[in-house]
Parts: C-alpha cells; structure tokens; sequence
C-alpha cells in the first residue's frame, strides 16, 4: 500500500479511536499509532474489567470481508502485552475464535510476544 494509502491526519485518527487513546488503555497499546476505531473495535464483557473508563478496551478490531459466495469476519489484534495476557485470552474465548494466526515473530526486535497460557 502506497503512502497515501495508510495516511491519517492526527485530529482524525483521535476523533475515531476515543477510547483507545483515554488515559485509562493507553497502556494497553503496543504503540501508539496503530489503534482500533472506535466503530470497529472488540469490546470484552465488563466481568474482568470492571473500571467504567476502560469500557472493555483491548487493542482489536473486528473485519469483515464478503464476497459473492461468503461473509468472514475475523479480528486483527496486537500481540499481548504482559498485563493484556489475559484480555487477549479473554476476547479468545468471548469472541469463540475458531483459529489463532500469528504473523510476526515470538521475539522481534527484543520484544517478546507470549501468547500462550
């Protein structure tokens, strides 16, 4: 994809990821620019998290792509975090995912993704 492609002006990419970017789950972003919209995001059930402000955030986003013979739908996330080890298993189980794909490496650049309990 071209430059022009993944280009976002800063004012836009604040006024769609609200909740991403709150003071509660900023923490909870690997970096700080590559966000879930707002519109598209996962939203884990309140029983772990039970901080109003947090609003269930875990760094996912849910996508969906058609074609004349289907509809898939399936959710792009970061790599855990330490402290996002278990949203990511949560959303897991919630979310009933069927099949877990990895693209990048267990250790990348001096950053370890654990992903498995």
């Amino acid at each position: 994809m071209g430059e022009k492609g993944n280009s976002m002006r800063p004012s836009e990419m604040e006024s769609r990821c609200l909740v991403a970017l709150d003071s509660e789950n900023s923490s909870k972003n690997r970096s700080a620019d590559v966000l879930p919209f707002d519109s598209n995001r996962v939203i884990l059930n309140p029983c772990k998290d039970y901080r109003p402000s947090a609003r269930g955030y875990i760094n996912a986003s849910f996508i969906q792509t058609s074609s004349s013979e289907s509809i898939s739908r399936f959710i792009a996330t970061q790599g855990p975090l330490p402290h996002t080890f278990e949203d990511f298993w949560e959303m897991i189980i919630q979310c009933r995912c069927p099949l877990i794909v990895m693209l990048t490496r267990l250790i990348d650049n001096d950053k370890r993704v654990n992903m498995y309990p």
